[in-house]
């Protein structure tokens, strides 16, 4: 039937459609087979034997079965799991994943290990986390709310990375969290990924929320992270519940207020090469990979060259695949690099891939030139290099004819004596075949430079006289998107309310405001309340991340939250009428 709309809307002959139909859906097969991987990630790889960390399995694609999670049982406890799938629909690309989150406690102190996990063939890397003995409590904290500040250096130099963490332990119902926007000069901070987990202090249990930044000082001398003021709203029950049998209450708040701390920021040191890059990390290495061995004149081939530096950011790191590196017989013409900065509890990792095409120009033994590059080991505190050595590499190109008619011996009486002539001959024979079939190569090649050119200009008329369909036709597929992706998060929400699940259904209203407000960062429940004008909706939107935050153990009902939101929906939204039948509340 779209091959019927398609077909349609475009005068494209059939059996040419036809053809990129199948030529399209080919590709869309193999690029969704490449896509199908399994990931694996915890949200801290390094905690104490009374600390509960969160292990995340993200499998991108559609699992036809489901990993087996028995061995983590040698050295954890699963406390808790829960699943979800997500299916979406972008630029007229279906993608899908399923994501795993189970919270682990270990068993034991030492160096244990998640192992990996296998779905429809995709295996995930292992996962080595280091557990040590029970960490003293805080001095003199034992209140029911109450922070920790810490900082994971007292100096560092410039540009170093710096992390700032702080705990909040809470033995109480929170319902809600304000803080002071962390700001210092002359530095760059960066959010890492927030983590919520159990702990016991003196022999009572709390929750932590821990918040986590990294901070790359740009300027040596004195820098101090100033003391920053927590509100916390606080649910006290007064032993009434209502209809639903939830506690009736008031709600006060707390205020907290973290430590000020100071460390030192020393200059970059004078033993450094002058010049070069200043990078001050953890590790720093550099790998490589060429798509081919065999080299040939004029012939490009592809060097990968990856960077990866723990305790930087991707801008820090310079180009490395550079005019440096030429020669009078090699050429470098390089590529956009991709970059990534990975986040974890242990800081930002910089990630820096570069490709560029070697030319080399002659034939013979040439070398690539060894790429060094100076870097400031942080934990060891002194100067390292990371190094690719030099390739030594051996480029074909035209043979040399040794028996052609200008080298070959001739005869003082112009007389074939002694079988010259027939060497002659032979040599000419070979000559005249070498060159029919340098003709026939070059035959072939304009043949081929030939239709590209035609069917570059077929495509580029297609395209001009369809170009204005094309645009309406993107205009209603990315809005018939949009829906889609919203209707999926109110599905997916309405199946978490029925099942009561408050976790699944707070993922999925988070989901669903990110689709409704995409221009705004929606990262929490709060978000969402201060974006709506209906009391009812708001109080359901502070219960459900009271649930999340607190110890409470009431049953949650699902059915007000999303009758809520159905409500709202109804009376802000004037393109809401359409979608009147996929929101019908759970119960009439």
């Amino acid at each position: 039937m779209m091959n019927e709309k398609i077909a349609n809307n475009f005068p494209v002959p059939s059996s040419i459609l036809i053809m990129v139909l199948l030529t399209c859906q080919l590709f869309a097969s193999v690029a969704i087979a490449q896509a199908a991987t399994l990931n694996s990630s915890v949200d801290r790889s390094k905690i104490g034997i009374d600390e509960s960390l969160l292990l995340t399995l993200r499998y991108h694609g559609q699992p036809k079965s489901q990993p087996d999670f028995s061995m983590l049982e040698q050295q954890f406890t699963i406390n808790n799991s829960n699943s979800n799938s997500q299916v979406s629909i972008i630029n007229g690309k279906r993608e899908a994943s399923t994501e795993w989150q189970l919270v682990l406690s270990p068993k034991k102190t030492g160096q244990l290990l998640i192992p990996s996990f296998k779905v429809d063939g995709s295996i995930s890397d292992a996962i080595e986390i280091t557990v040590t003995t029970p960490a003293p409590p805080p001095a003199g904290q034992l209140q029911d709310l109450f922070m920790e500040t810490i900082v994971d250096k007292s100096s560092a130099y410039v540009q170093e990375q710096v992390k700032v963490t702080y705990r909040l332990y809470f033995a109480v119902n929170v319902e809600s969290l304000d803080v002071d926007e962390l700001k210092l000069n002359d530095s760059i901070i960066e959010a890492l990924p927030e983590a919520i987990y159990q702990r016991k202090v003196s022999g009572r249990q709390y929750k932590i929320a821990e918040y986590t930044y990294a901070i790359f000082p740009q300027a040596s001398g004195q820098l101090t992270i100033p003391a920053l003021n927590w509100r916390a709203g606080i649910r006290v029950s007064g032993g009434r519940t209502d209809m639903f049998g939830r506690p009736i209450g008031r709600s006060r708040i707390k205020q907290l207020r973290s430590q000020e701390k100071t460390l030192t920021i020393k200059p970059k040191p004078d033993s450094f090469p002058a010049g070069a890059v200043w990078l001050p990390a953890s590790s720093l290495e550099l790998s490589e990979t060429w798509s081919s061995d065999s080299f040939n004149i004029g012939e490009p081939v592809t060097l990968n060259l990856t960077t990866i530096a723990k305790g930087l950011m991707t801008p820090q790191l310079p180009e490395f695949l550079n005019s440096d590196l030429e020669t009078s017989k090699i050429k470098i013409y390089a590529d956009q690099p991709r970059i990534v900065d990975e986040k974890n509890s242990e800081g930002i990792t910089a990630k820096r891939v570069e490709s560029a095409a070697i030319v080399v120009s002659e034939p013979g033994v040439t070398t690539v030139p060894a790429i060094r590059i100076p870097w400031w080991d942080v934990t060891e505190d002194k100067l390292k290099y990371a190094e690719i050595p030099e390739k030594i590499i051996r480029v074909a190109g035209a043979a040399v004819d040794s028996a052609s008619p200008d080298n070959s011996t001739k005869p003082a009486n112009g007389n074939s004596g002694n079988g010259l002539g027939e060497e002659k001959s032979y040599a000419n024979l070979e000559n005249e075949m070498r060159i029919d079939a340098l003709e026939t190569r070059i035959f072939y090649y304009q043949a081929a430079l030939i239709f590209t050119l035609i069917s570059t200009l077929a495509f580029a008329w297609l395209w001009i006289s369809s170009r204005g369909k094309i645009r309406s036709a993107q205009s209603s597929t990315s809005n018939n998107n949009q829906r889609a992706r919203t209707n999926h998060s109110l599905k997916a929400l309405k199946q978490s309310c029925a099942e009561n699940n408050a976790a699944h259904a707070r993922q999925q209203l988070l989901y669903w405001a990110k689709e409704h407000w995409p221009t705004q960062s929606v990262t929490t429940l709060i978000d969402i309340a201060t974006r709506i004008n209906d009391e009812e909706f708001k109080k359901e939107l502070l219960l459900l991340d009271r649930l999340m935050f607190g110890n409470t153990t009431e049953n949650w009902d699902g059915r007000a939250l999303y009758n809520a939101l159905t409500r709202w929906i109804g009376s802000s939204n004037k393109a809401a009428a359409s979608n009147k039948e996929s929101l019908k509340p759970l119960y009439s």
